[in-house]
C-alpha cells in the first residue's frame, strides 16, 4: 500500500491532506439546491430542498426534512407542511447534535431526538411581522437578528426559564444613523461569549453584559469568521478582495492575503485554527500564514468547520480536510531519519525476517529515544483513518515497546492498551453502518459516555451494549432506550412476549445494579399497553417512581397498595391527596376502607375536617367508630350547654356498644355516663346549682358542699363508690375548700375511719393545721416511730422527747437536739440524754463483769 504521505500538500513546513471519509449512495442529486446543516463532530447531515435561494421555497406545501448519517444512510425524516407548520428558513445544528429549524412565523423548532420529538420556542419581539435577518447557533445557545436590528437569544439549557431573551438592540446601542449588517459570529469566552457583527465600516464586539465595543473601522468587511480555538478572527473584505487574519482581541493583525479577482467566495471557514478555508465552485482555498492551498472538489459541495479540521460534503462523498500532525509527518515523510521512522522500518524488516530489525534499534539509540519513538507511533496511529496503518504503527510501537519492556524503567503496556482500545472503538463507529466519523481529537472532545447516547439516539443499542460492557460502563440508560424502542417499534408483539423479552434481558445484563423501569411503563403506557406497562412498574423498586406511574394509570387501588407498603408515611399521605383530588368522595372512601394503615393515616391528616371524617366513617357503616367520634365532637368539644343533644348521643352511643360489643367496659362507662348526665340534670333542676358538665367526682363534691347526704349515699350506691374512695374523696374537697373545722367534726365523728387517720394528719400537715392534726394524731393507732415521725413534723418536740425516753431512744433525741430552739427543752433533751447514755454504760459494764 502506498505512503499515506502520497497525498499531502506541502505549505512551507507544514502539511494538509484532504482524506475521503465515506463515499456516499442517496437521493440527493444536487446539494447546492438543498438546506444543509452539518452537525459538529457527529457528521450527521440534514437536508431540505428549496429552489434557488433560501426564501424561495418551493411552490409545493409538503417537503420532507431529511436526515442521513455521515456516511449517507437515512436516519429519518420529518414531515413538513408549509401551511401547517411554517416556512423553513434555515437549520443548524446545536452542540448536543438538536436539529434547530428556522420558521418565518417566528418559531423555532428544536428535535432533539431522531422520532420525531421535538420543543417549540417562540422568538417573540414581532418577529413573525419584522423579519429575520440572520441566525446562529453557540452550543446550546440560538442566537436570532431581526430585520430591525434586535438581538434575541433563547438558551436551551437553562431549564427555568425557556423565553427567548433581548441580547442587544442595536438602534439603540449604535452610534450609526442607519445600519447595514453584513455578518456576524460568536466569539466564546470562559464564562460567557461575545458576538462579533460587521456594521457599516465597523467590527462591534458586543458582550451579553456590558457596553458594545467598536473594534475595527477598516470595513465594511462581508465575513467575520472566529477560528475554533477561539484565538484568531478572519475578516473577508469583498472591496479589496482580501483575507484579514487577527488576534479574537482584534489588537494584533497576523497577516493578511488577497483573492482571486473572481468569483466571489461561497462560504468561508475554518479548518480547525491553522488555515481559513475558502469554497469556490470547485474548489477550496486554504490560507495560512505561509501562503495558500488548493484542493480541487470534482462535484458540488458545501463545507463545515471542525476543532481539528474541514468537513467537505459533496454529492457522492463526505472529505476531511486536515493539518498532518506532525508526529505522522515524523514517521511516514519521504526520507524521514526520525527515530518513529526508524521504527516503523524495523516492522517492513521483520516481516522479512531480516536481521536488520534488531540493527534499527541500535540505531535509534538509548531507551529513551526509543519510548520517544514508540509514543510517536502511537500517536500517529489515532491520526490516521486507515486501518492498515493503525496496525502498522501499533506494530511498530509494540516492538518498540517488547524492548523497551527488557529494562524495568520503561512500562508502555498500559498506555499501548488503552490506545488499541480506543482505536478499537473508533473504528467501530466509523463503518458505514453507524457512520459517525470521529477524528481521534473530536473523540477525546466529546467523551465516551457522550458517544454512548449518540449511539443510543441512532438506536445502536448493540454497539453501546458491547462498548459499555468492553470498558465497564453503567448500562441502565442504554437498556432503558433499547426497551423503550422494543415497546414502540413491535406492535406485532403480545404483551405477554414483549415483557418476557425485556425481562429476559434485563435478568441477563443486571449486575445488582438499580435499573429504572419507570420511563419504560411510561412508554408502554402511552402506547396504549396498560397490561404491559402493569407489568413492568413491578420491577421498578423505586416506590417513589413507581406509584405516580400507577396513579397515572388509574390503578388507584395498588397505588394505594404499593404506598402502605413503603412504609412512608410522607409517601402514603401523598398517595392519599392525589387520589382525595382525583376521584369522587365515595370511589376515595370505598378504596380507603381496603386499608386499616391508609385509613388511619387519613384521618389522623384530616382529624381538623370534622364535616370529612363523619362522611368517611359514616359510609363504611363503622358504627363504632361513629358513635365514639360523635362522643368526641358533641360530649367532649362539643356545646355542654345542650343537654338534649347530650343524652341523645349518649343513648344512640349506648345502644350501639350494646349492640356491638354488649357487656364491655366500653359500653359500661357510656351507661355510667348516660346515668351521670340524667342526675346531673335532675341535680340542676332540685337545687337550682349548675351540676352539668361535670364529672362523677366533682358531681360529689357539689353534693358535699350542698351537704345531701340522701343523695350522696344514693350517688354512691348508684355509681358504686365504696366507702374507702368516698372519704378520701370527701378529705381531698374539705381540705381544697379549707373547710378544717366540718373536717374536724367529720372526722371526729367516724369512730375508726376506714382510710386510717394517717391521711387526715398528713393532709392538715400540709396546710399549717398543725393543732388539729394533732388531735387526730392522738387518736391514731400508729407505730412508735410513724408517730415520732409525724410529732417531728408537727414541732412537738417535748412530746417527743418523753417519747424518746420513755422508750429509750437515744438516738432519736440525739436527732431532735439541734432542731430544738427553746432553752428549757434543750435542756430537757440535754438530761435526758445524759441519763440514757449513763446508763447504757452502766449496763455495758455489768455484762462485761458477768463474762
Amino acid at each position: 500500500m502506498s505512503n499515506p504521505s502520497l497525498g499531502w500538500e506541502r505549505l512551507r513546513d507544514v502539511y494538509y491532506r484532504n482524506r475521503e471519509l465515506y463515499s456516499i449512495t442517496w437521493n440527493i442529486k444536487n446539494i447546492n439546491n438543498y438546506i444543509i446543516a452539518i452537525s459538529k463532530y457527529t457528521k450527521a447531515i440534514a437536508s431540505y430542498k428549496f429552489q434557488n435561494d433560501v426564501n424561495e421555497l418551493k411552490d409545493q406545501n409538503t417537503q420532507d426534512i431529511e436526515i442521513y448519517s455521515g456516511s449517507g444512510n437515512f436516519i429519518t425524516s420529518i414531515n413538513w407542511n408549509n401551511h401547517v407548520n411554517g416556512r423553513i428558513i434555515d437549520m443548524k445544528w446545536t452542540i448536543d447534535e438538536k436539529l434547530c429549524v428556522l420558521l418565518q412565523n417566528g418559531l423555532i423548532r428544536v428535535y432533539y431526538d431522531f422520532e420525531g420529538n421535538f420543543n417549540e420556542y417562540e422568538i417573540g419581539y414581532d418577529s413573525q411581522l419584522v423579519g429575520i435577518k440572520s441566525f446562529l447557533v453557540h452550543g446550546n445557545v440560538l442566537i436570532i437578528l431581526l430585520n430591525d436590528f434586535k438581538i434575541v437569544y433563547i438558551d436551551l439549557d437553562n431549564t427555568i426559564s425557556v423565553n427567548s431573551k433581548l441580547f442587544k438592540d442595536l438602534k439603540i446601542e449604535l452610534p450609526e444613523e442607519s445600519i447595514h449588517f453584513w455578518n456576524w459570529d460568536v466569539l466564546p469566552s470562559s464564562s460567557s461569549f461575545q458576538i462579533l457583527i460587521s456594521i457599516n465600516k465597523a467590527i462591534y464586539a458586543i458582550p451579553k453584559y456590558g457596553k458594545i465595543i467598536q473594534k475595527s473601522i477598516d470595513g465594511p468587511f462581508q465575513g467575520v469568521h472566529v477560528s475554533e480555538n477561539h484565538e484568531f478572527i478572519a475578516l473577508y473584505q469583498e472591496g479589496s478582495k482580501k483575507i484579514y487574519i487577527v488576534t479574537a482581541n482584534f489588537n494584533k493583525a497576523l497577516f493578511d492575503f488577497k483573492l482571486d479577482s473572481a468569483p466571489p467566495p461561497r462560504q468561508i471557514k475554518w479548518c480547525g485554527s491553522d488555515a481559513v478555508a475558502v469554497a469556490y465552485d470547485d474548489y477550496v482555498k486554504l490560507i495560512a500564514p505561509g501562503g495558500s492551498l488548493n484542493f480541487f472538489i470534482n462535484d458540488d459541495f458545501k463545507i463545515s468547520s471542525e476543532i481539528d479540521g474541514l468537513t467537505i460534503l459533496t454529492n457522492v462523498s463526505l472529505e476531511f480536510l486536515s493539518k498532518v500532525n506532525n508526529d505522522t509527518v515524523d514517521c511516514f515523510k519521504i526520507g524521514s531519519t526520525s527515530k518513529s521512522s526508524i521504527l516503523i522500518d524495523s516492522i517492513d524488516k521483520l516481516n522479512k525476517h531480516s536481521p536488520k530489525a534488531n540493527e534499527n534499534l541500535k540505531i535509534i539509540g538509548s531507551d529513551i529515544f526509543l519510548n520517544q519513538a514508540v509514543q510517536t507511533c502511537i500517536r500517529a496511529a489515532f491520526e490516521e483513518f486507515d486501518p492498515y496503518w493503525q496496525k502498522k504503527l501499533l506494530k511498530a510501537a509494540s516492538f518498540g515497546k517488547s524492548s523497551l519492556e527488557l529494562n524495568s524503567s520503561f512500562k508502555n503496556s498500559i498506555k499501548f492498551v488503552e490506545a488499541c482500545d480506543q482505536l478499537r472503538i473508533i473504528n467501530n463507529i466509523r463503518s458505514n453502518e453507524i457512520g459517525i466519523f470521529l477524528t481521534f481529537t473530536q473523540f477525546q472532545q466529546i467523551g465516551i459516555e457522550k458517544l454512548i447516547k449518540l449511539l443510543v439516539k441512532r438506536q445502536e443499542f448493540y454497539q453501546s451494549f458491547q462498548i459499555s460492557k468492553f470498558l465497564k460502563l453503567p448500562i441502565d440508560l442504554i437498556f432503558i432506550d433499547w426497551a423503550c424502542c422494543k415497546i414502540k417499534y413491535n406492535p406485532n408483539l403480545n404483551d405477554e412476549e414483549l415483557s418476557q423479552l425485556i425481562i429476559t434481558k434485563f435478568q441477563n445484563i443486571n449486575n445488582n445494579s438499580y435499573i429504572s423501569f419507570e420511563k419504560i411503563s411510561t412508554i408502554a403506557f402511552q402506547e396504549g399497553r396498560l397490561n404491559l406497562a402493569k407489568i413492568l412498574i413491578n420491577f421498578e423498586s423505586l416506590f417513589t417512581k413507581q406509584i405516580p406511574l400507577l396513579l397515572t394509570m388509574e390503578e388507584h387501588e395498588l397505588a394505594l397498595k404499593k404506598s402502605v407498603e413503603s412504609q412512608d408515611v410522607d409517601l402514603i399521605l401523598e398517595t392519599i391527596l392525589k387520589l382525595k383530588e382525583t376521584l369522587s368522595l365515595p370511589n376515595f372512601f370505598k378504596i380507603l376502607n381496603n386499608s386499616k394503615i391508609a385509613s388511619n393515616c387519613f384521618e389522623y391528616f384530616h382529624h381538623d375536617d370534622i364535616k370529612l371524617i363523619h362522611d368517611y366513617i359514616n359510609q363504611a357503616d363503622r358504627l363504632i367508630d361513629i358513635a365514639n367520634f360523635e362522643i368526641d365532637q358533641y360530649i367532649i368539644h362539643g356545646d355542654q350547654e345542650d343537654y338534649s343533644k347530650k343524652l341523645t348521643v349518649l343513648q344512640n352511643s349506648f345502644d350501639t356498644y350494646n349492640l356491638m360489643r354488649k357487656n364491655s367496659n366500653d359500653s359500661k362507662q357510656i351507661e355510667k355516663q348516660l346515668k351521670l348526665v340524667k342526675l346531673q340534670e335532675i341535680y340542676t333542676n332540685d337545687f337550682n346549682i349548675e351540676f352539668n358538665n361535670l364529672s362523677i367526682v366533682e358531681t360529689l363534691e357539689k353534693l358535699i358542699l350542698l351537704n345531701q347526704n340522701n343523695k350522696i349515699n344514693q350517688f354512691l350506691k348508684d355509681f358504686k363508690i365504696n366507702d374507702k374512695k368516698f372519704q378520701y374523696i370527701k378529705l381531698n374537697f374539705l381540705i381544697k375548700e379549707k373547710k378544717f373545722d366540718e373536717l374536724f367534726e367529720w372526722g371526729m365523728s367516724l369512730k375508726k375511719p376506714i382510710i386510717g387517720y394517717e391521711p387526715f394528719i398528713q393532709k392538715l400537715i400540709s396546710q399549717n393545721e398543725n393543732s388539729m392534726a394533732s388531735k387526730f394524731l392522738s387518736k391514731a393507732n400508729l407505730s412508735y416511730s410513724d408517730k415520732i415521725e409525724y410529732l417531728i413534723k408537727l414541732k412537738d418536740f417535748k412530746t417527743v422527747i418523753e417519747e424518746a425516753y420513755h422508750k429509750k431512744d437515744l438516738s432519736t433525741l440525739d436527732k431532735i437536739e439541734p432542731m430544738i430552739s427553746t432553752p428549757r427543752l434543750k435542756e430537757l433533751c440535754n438530761e435526758y440524754q445524759n441519763s440514757l447514755q449513763q446508763t447504757s454504760s452502766a449496763t455495758t459494764t455489768s455484762t462485761t463483769r458477768f463474762f
